[in-house]
């Protein structure tokens, strides 16, 4: 299986503002965050979130056919 890793930060600006143009001051932080994905027999996202501890403190299961497409408009 394989796994994606992101290393962790800490904006002093809101993302979002960063997004649209602003200056920001980003420090690293010492945590980051993985993804494991994997093959599963049922038609849904399965969701799972751990601590730094590996306690589980969030999980959800989407059904696919619940999802609605998205699209971006232009402005």
């Amino acid at each position: 299986m394989k796994t994606f890793y992101s290393n962790g930060k800490l904006l002093l600006t809101g993302e979002y503002a960063v997004l649209d143009g602003a200056l920001c001051l980003a420090l690293p932080t010492r945590y980051g965050q993985s993804l494991k994905p994997g093959p599963i027999s049922e038609k849904e996202i399965q969701w799972k979130s751990k601590d730094h501890q590996g306690a589980v403190w969030f999980e959800a299961h989407f059904p696919i056919g619940n999802i609605k497409e998205v699209t971006q408009r232009q402005a």
